[in-house]
C-alpha cells in the first residue's frame, strides 16, 4: 500500500491495551480509551471496508479523544492507507463541525503521534487554517496549525511543523505570528526556538502589536526579544510602546529591563501619555517611584504625577487615606521646590468648585467627601486636558455617583459635559459618544416616569445632538463608509427620537419644540437604511429605564405623539428609504401595526397603495391583519387609480405628463 512503509509497527490485537506505551502513559484515561479504539477495530475488520465519510468522521473523533501520547488506531491507519496519498490529503483536509481540520486539532492538543502520520503518510495541509477560540475572551480566530501549536506551547509540535516546511511567519486573521502569539501566552521556550529558526519578531499584528509588546508579562522574554534585536521603541496604532503596556501591567521588572535596553519615557501615546501619566493613570506606584528616581523629570512634572496618583486612587481606587497622602507629597514638593499651582477658572458644569491649593484647604475639604471627588476632577482635567479619555471616563463615572446618591441632576450636569466634550472632540460618530448620549437618554427616561425632569436638561442635550448632524452627515458623504460609523449615527437619530418623546411628555414650550423639530426635518438626516425621524416613529424600538428589570416591555414606540409632532411641522408623510418603504409601511406590519399612528399618517396624505421594492402596499399587510378597523381601508382617490393603471399597463408617462406629476405616478 502507498505509504504504508511510513505507518507506526502494527499493534497486536491480543496484546494488553497500552502495552506499547506503557513507559510514559499509566493512567486509567490512557488503559480505557485505548481499549475502546482497539474494540472498535475489531468491528470494523467485521463488518468490511467503511466509506469515506464514516472514516472521516472516525479520524476526527480519534483525533479530539485520544490520550496526547497515543497514535491513531490501526483499524483506520489501514482504511486510510488503502487510498492513494492525494486522495488521503483530501479526506485529512476536512474541516469538522468545529470548523477544524484533523492536523489541526492533532497541534492544539499536542499529539504528537497523530501530528507525525498525518504529515508523513497522509500529506496533510501544513497550511490549512482552522478556529481556535481565545480561553480569555472566547474570541474566534483563524490560525494555521504552527500559530495553533505555538500559542498551547506545544514546543515538540513546533519543532516537527517547522522541520516539516510550515510557514514560520503565517499570520492569523488578525495579523498575528505564530511567534508573536507564543510570546503572549509566555511561552519561553516556544518562543526561544522559533526566533533560532528565523521567525520575524518585528512583525505586527494589524492593531500594530509586536512581539516585544505581547511579552511585557514577562521580563526573561523581553530581555530574549531585546537580545535578539527587537525594536524597543516600536509603536502600535494608538502610539504606545512595549513600555506603556509593561507599565499598564504594573510589571517593574519589565520595565526596567526595557529602560535598560533604550526604552524612551517620554514617547506619547495618542493619548498624549508618556510613561510617567501612563504609570499614575493606571496607579502603578511602585513604577511611579522608579521612574522620579531614575528618569530626568522637570520638578513640576514629578508634583502633577503624585497629583495625578492622588486623583487615581481617589476615583479609581476609592482609597481617601492613600490619595490624601499623594496630594499631600505633592503640596510638600510644591513648597520645597517654590512652585505654585496654576488653577483652572471655575466650570458651572463642576458645580464651580476649585481644587485646593493648601495643605489648610485640602484638609478642610477632607470632611466633605463629595467636594473632595469634585476637586479631585477638576485636578485631572487640568493635568490631563479637558478632552482626555480617561478624564472623561472620570466624569462619566461620577456622574453615575451622583446618581447612585439620589443626586440625578448633579449626574445630567457632569455626564452632559462629558457629552459635548466628546462631541467636540470625536464626533457623534464615534462609540464612547453614543454610550455618553445613550446613559443620559436612560436616565431622561427614568426620571421623567418619577415626574423629576426639567425639559431645559433635555433641550440641551438634544441641541448638542443636533448641531453635530451636519458634520457627521458630511464625513458620512464620502466613500468608504465604516460600519462602526454608520451604526453610532443610526443611534444617535434612535436617541433623537426618543428625546422628542420626553419633551413632548413633559411639557416643553411648544414655540422651542417647534423651533428643533423643523430645523432637524429642514437636515433631513436617514439611517444607513434610509429611514427618516417619521419611519423611526412609526417603527418598534424602546430603551428600557434602569429601574425597569421585570419581563413587562417597556415600549415607547411607535409613539403617536412624536410621529403627530413631525407631521405637524412638516415632515413627508410619504419619504421612502432604501427598501422604498414609507412610514405607513412600518405601521401597517403586524409587529409594528397601531391603529392611532394608521389613522395619523393617513391624516397627512399617506399612501396605502404606495409599493416597496417587495411590490407590497401598506394595504396588502393591513387587510391580512383582523384586528384593522374597517374605517381605515377608504376608497382611493381617482389620482391613485389612475396612477396604478398607468403602472399596471406598463404605459410610458416620463415626459408625456406633467413632472410634477411624474414621482407620484412611479412610487405606484
Amino acid at each position: 500500500m502507498d505509504g504504508a512503509e511510513a505507518n507506526p509497527p502494527d499493534e497486536d490485537l491480543e496484546d494488553p491495551p497500552g502495552q506499547q506505551h506503557q513507559q510514559r502513559f499509566r493512567s486509567r484515561t490512557f488503559f480505557v480509551t485505548t481499549l475502546r479504539y482497539k474494540i472498535s477495530d475489531l468491528h470494523t475488520l467485521a463488518d468490511g471496508k467503511a466509506t469515506k465519510e464514516s472514516i472521516i468522521e472516525q479520524l476526527h473523533r480519534e483525533c479530539q479523544e485520544v490520550p496526547p501520547g497515543a497514535g491513531l488506531s490501526l483499524s483506520l491507519r489501514n482504511q486510510l492507507e488503502t487510498y492513494s496519498k492525494e486522495v488521503r490529503r483530501a479526506m485529512v483536509s476536512v474541516v469538522g463541525s468545529d470548523g477544524c481540520a484533523p492536523l489541526f486539532i492533532a497541534c492544539r492538543r499536542g499529539n504528537l503521534m497523530i501530528v507525525d502520520y498525518l504529515i508523513d503518510t497522509c500529506n496533510a495541509d501544513l497550511e490549512q487554517k482552522g478556529s481556535y477560540k481565545v480561553p480569555d475572551d472566547q474570541s474566534v480566530h483563524e490560525v494555521t496549525p504552527l500559530w495553533c501549536a505555538a500559542v498551547t506551547g506545544n514546543l515538540n509540535v513546533v519543532k516537527r511543523l517547522i522541520k516539516a516546511g510550515a510557514d514560520i511567519n503565517a499570520v492569523s486573521d488578525s495579523g498575528s505570528t505564530p511567534v508573536r502569539s507564543a510570546c503572549f501566552m509566555t511561552h519561553h521556550d516556544v518562543v526561544e526556538y522559533l526566533v533560532k529558526s528565523g521567525a520575524d519578531i518585528h512583525r505586527p499584528n494589524y492593531n500594530g502589536g509586536t512581539c516585544l509588546i505581547n511579552a511585557v508579562q514577562s521580563a526573561p522574554l523581553c530581555r530574549l526579544l531585546l537580545q535578539s534585536g527587537a525594536r524597543v521603541n516600536a509603536q502600535d496604532i494608538q502610539l504606545k510602546t512595549a513600555l506603556h503596556y509593561a507599565i499598564q501591567e504594573h510589571r517593574l521588572d519589565s520595565v526596567k529591563v526595557l529602560l535598560r535596553y533604550g526604552a524612551d519615557p517620554m514617547l506619547r501615546s495618542r493619548h498624549g501619555d508618556d510613561a510617567l501619566h501612563t504609570a499614575c493613570l493606571h496607579g502603578s506606584v511602585e513604577v511611579l517611584d522608579f521612574l522620579t528616581q531614575h528618569v530626568k523629570y522637570p520638578a513640576e512634572r514629578v508634583i502633577e504625577a503624585y497629583e495625578l496618583m492622588g486623583c487615581t486612587y481617589m476615583d479609581g481606587f476609592r482609597d481617601l487615606p492613600l490619595a490624601v497622602s499623594f496630594w499631600k507629597k505633592a503640596l510638600s514638593l510644591r513648597a520645597s521646590n517654590s512652585i505654585e499651582k496654576s488653577l483652572s477658572p471655575s466650570l458651572e458644569a463642576f458645580g464651580h468648585v476649585r481644587e485646593f491649593a493648601s495643605l489648610e484647604e485640602l484638609e478642610s475639604a477632607a470632611h466633605d467627601i463629595d467636594l473632595l471627588r469634585m476637586m479631585s476632577v477638576v485636578m485631572s482635567e487640568r493635568i490631563l486636558g479637558p478632552y482626555h479619555k480617561d478624564l472623561l471616563f472620570r466624569l462619566m463615572y461620577r456622574g453615575a455617583a451622583f446618581a447612585d446618591a439620589g443626586q440625578p441632576h448633579l449626574c445630567i450636569r457632569l455626564w452632559t459635559e462629558a457629552l459635548k466634550r466628546r462631541i467636540s472632540h470625536d464626533t457623534i460618530l464615534y462609540t464612547e459618544t453614543y454610550f455618553a448620549a445613550q446613559a443620559l437618554t436612560r436616565l431622561f427616561l427614568d426620571l421623567y416616569t418619577e415626574r423629576n425632569l426639567a425639559s431645559t436638561q433635555v433641550m440641551k442635550v438634544l441641541d448638542l445632538l443636533i448641531e453635530s448632524i451636519p458634520g457627521a452627515m458630511l464625513l458620512l458623504s464620502p466613500a468608504p463608509v465604516f460600519r462602526k460609523q454608520t451604526d453610532c449615527f443610526d443611534r444617535i437619530l434612535r436617541i433623537i427620537v426618543h428625546l422628542l418623546h420626553i419633551l413632548i411628555a413633559v411639557q416643553t414650550d411648544e414655540k422651542d419644540l417647534v423651533v428643533r423639530i423643523r430645523h432637524l426635518l429642514q437636515l433631513n438626516p436617514t439611517s444607513s437604511q434610509g429611514d427618516t425621524l417619521l419611519h423611526m416613529s412609526a417603527a418598534s424600538s424602546s430603551f428600557r429605564p434602569p429601574n425597569f428589570f421585570d419581563e413587562n416591555q417597556f415600549r415607547i414606540f411607535p409613539n403617536k405623539p412624536v410621529t403627530e409632532w413631525l407631521l405637524k411641522c412638516g415632515a413627508n408623510s410619504n419619504a421612502i428609504n432604501l427598501h422604498l418603504s414609507t412610514p405607513l409601511h412600518y405601521a401597517s406590519m403586524p409587529h409594528n401595526y397601531s391603529p392611532e399612528i394608521l389613522e395619523c399618517l393617513l391624516s397627512y396624505g399617506a399612501h396605502l397603495d404606495q409599493r416597496n421594492a417587495d411590490l407590497k402596499t401598506p394595504w396588502e399587510y393591513l387587510v391580512k391583519n383582523p384586528d384593522c378597523p374597517s374605517h381605515i381601508f377608504t376608497p382611493l382617490s381617482l389620482k391613485c387609480l389612475s396612477a396604478q393603471s398607468i403602472i399596471q399597463h406598463n404605459l410610458s408617462f416620463r415626459g408625456n405628463i406633467p413632472q410634477s406629476l411624474e414621482y407620484f405616478v412611479s412610487i405606484h
